[in-house]
Order: structure tokens, then C-alpha cells, then sequence
């Protein structure tokens, strides 16, 4: 029987900007042709949210337009995975 492992860096977040000074952007590493999703928190130990829509990468760096949160969601945390 043989195995075959394949190992994935995670993504290197590379800039949090804000688009139109409000909508959060992240731009991170990437590998062309593997897709990334986007989740969110409230709190690094609290339990994280898929945004909608994948990214799939194109070249070396991937941006992700992440929705407006809610006027009354307080901080927000953002992480990066790659989906296999």
C-alpha cells in the first residue's frame, strides 16, 4: 500500500486594508490554483464563521473583499485557510 502526503503552507496574511474605509480587504500568499475561504470571530477562542464566497488563487497574492459586519458587532477577527 502507498501514501502520499502533501503539505500546504497556511497562508501568510500580507495587509488589513479598508475599502471605501469600511469594508474589511485581507491580502494574504497564496498558491495559484488552490481555493482559500475566509472566517470570522468575535473572539480568537470563540467559535469561527465561514464568509461567504471562495477564493480561488490566480497568481502569488489573493485579496477577499469581506462583507460590511453589523453597526453593532464590536471587534472582529479574521483568519485565512486553505480548502483542500
Amino acid at each position: 500500500m502507498t501514501y502520499a502526503a502533501i503539505v500546504v503552507r497556511a497562508p501568510r496574511l500580507l495587509a488589513f486594508t479598508l475599502a471605501a474605509g469600511i469594508q474589511p480587504v485581507l491580502t494574504w500568499e497564496s498558491e495559484p490554483g488552490r481555493h482559500y475561504q475566509v472566517e470570522e470571530a468575535s473572539e480568537l477562542s470563540g467559535s469561527w464563521r465561514i464568509l461567504p464566497g471562495e477564493a480561488m488563487a490566480s497568481g502569488p497574492v489573493t485579496s477577499f473583499l469581506a462583507p460590511l459586519p453589523a453597526p453593532d458587532s464590536g471587534q472582529r477577527f479574521y483568519r485565512v485557510r486553505v480548502v483542500e
